[in-house]
């Protein structure tokens, strides 16, 4: 995310800018400037100074590694550990910011405003934020400035520069009552009744990044849609929003699932990063990710609970059966055709058929289109592949695959050189590539339909 994308996103494309904090410079001038000096903004509006802002467009948090006795700035090594401490932070915590952006020396977090909020208000929260946090307690004024993302880190020429880089993006926006709700800060002191009611707490329907349209979300595939439903919608904010559930703390309320007088639920997160909703009561017991509670609480099927969930939040969920239906024709000419039709080719693959086959099953399940190179786009890591083909042997699926692709049955994808990859696809998939551990590393695969003249050009 560059610097341009990131303001879209915040709702301030033509902030006040800084050069080293001292000078003011227009956004216009920032490309002249941002290879020589230290870039910095004011992400509200209005102002240079915290009386003269007009509009709150976000709460942030400086956290700072700081420096040692001596005025210098800490080692790599003792930042990169700061760093992965802070994230341990940002994790636990029950409303996840929209943006943190990575500078040399620490982490700045950003979460979005998206409704009118009085300047008293803001404060409470902002300060309520950064002693959750533990950040840097000078960064709590309104027309603080912070370091753009896509600048560089320049302070000290002792030091190499850092390039500043947004590491987390998070769309899901939190309404005023939420983070009230959380610090215990009353909203009487500061709003009308009517700006009371307006901002009661409710689940806030993510909107495109890129876009002020209230147009729908779309997805295109089921593997999408499901990871975000399960790990980036809070459930907690939408079981409160849609179905009634009552509480101040995702780790313990009362359970919605059965009547409840004492707080016996709570929702947390596994390690695949999905969110499960637990009651730990006797007399019920219930455990199960955010489909699996509506589905429960309607007493609907489970595409009849995804339908009820993408209508409250504005998703659109798009099935092309035409293109599973080719990838099913693909399989039947793997069994049925190729032997008499290329039997060379058949010769050669026939002992990788049924690893063949399962990418086609995964592939129908997590299926992405380009219209414009015609490909199948898939993802799954070659641990994944294995386990679904009851094989511990890792390695020997990896060579299976290599084979497949050294006949051009299906074929690897490099999203930084393949330009007929959605943009919104690769987005997604590098969001969740695991880069740390080979076996988990997700792989975009294509696969073409097995035409007559695409099966004669791979014999």
């Amino acid at each position: 995310m560059n610097y341009k994308e990131f303001l879209q996103v915040l709702g301030n494309t033509d902030p006040i800018c800084f050069l080293d904090n001292k000078i003011k410079i227009s956004l216009e001038d920032v490309p002249k400037y941002i290879d020589k000096y230290n870039i910095y903004f004011i992400p509200n509006i209005g102002g240079s100074k915290k009386e003269d802002i007009t509009e709150f467009k976000t709460f942030f948090v400086d956290l700072d590694a700081g420096k040692d006795s001596k005025g210098n700035f800490l080692p790599g090594k003792t930042v990169k550990k700061y760093k992965s401490e802070q994230w341990k932070k940002i994790n636990d915590f029950s409303i996840q910011p929209n943006i943190v952006n990575e500078t040399r020396n620490g982490l700045h977090l950003y979460w979005f405003i998206k409704e009118k909020i009085t300047p008293e208000l803001w404060q409470r929260i902002e300060d309520a934020l950064v002693k959750w946090f533990g950040g840097d307690t000078n960064t709590k004024n309104a027309a603080k400035q912070l370091r753009l993302p896509g600048s560089v880190w320049r302070k000290d020429p002792k030091y190499p520069e850092y390039p500043c880089k947004v590491l987390k993006e998070n769309d899901i926006y939190t309404y005023i009552a939420s983070y009230c709700k959380l610090f215990n800060i009353s909203e009487s002191i500061t709003q009308t009744t009517s700006e009371k009611k307006n901002a009661r707490f409710r689940y806030a329907k993510p909107t495109a990044t890129k876009s002020k349209s209230i147009s729908p979300r779309v997805f295109t595939n089921y593997k999408q849609l499901f990871d975000y439903l399960t790990k980036e919608i809070s459930m907690f904010d939408y079981l409160q929003e849609f179905h009634n559930l009552v509480g101040n703390n995702q780790r313990s309320f009362c359970c919605i699932i059965h009547p409840d007088k004492h707080p016996s639920a709570s929702i947390f997160k596994v390690d695949s990063g999905v969110e499960l909703y637990c009651c730990n009561a006797t007399s019920c017991g219930f455990k199960g990710n955010i489909i699996q509670v509506v589905s429960e609480l309607k007493e609907c099927s489970r595409s009849e609970a995804i339908s009820i969930i993408c209508k409250n939040l504005n998703i659109e969920y798009k099935v092309d059966t035409r293109l599973k239906s080719i990838l099913e024709d693909n399989k039947h000419t793997i069994t049925d055709d190729i032997q008499y039709s290329h039997t060379d080719l058949y010769n050669s693959m026939y002992r990788y058929t049924k690893t063949l086959k399962e990418l086609h099953d995964i592939a129908i399940d997590s299926l992405e289109y380009s219209s414009t190179a015609g490909k199948f786009l898939f993802t799954s890591s070659i641990q994944h592949i294995a386990q679904r083909m009851g094989k511990r042997d890792k390695k020997k699926t990896s060579t299976d695959i290599a084979f497949l692709c050294l006949l051009k049955l299906i074929e690897k994808v490099d999203l930084d050189t393949d330009a007929d990859v959605p943009k919104e696809y690769e987005k997604y998939v590098k969001r969740f590539q695991n880069k740390h551990n080979k076996d988990n590393y997700i792989t975009v695969f294509s696969i073409p339909s097995y035409t007559y003249k695409v099966l004669t050009e791979c014999e």
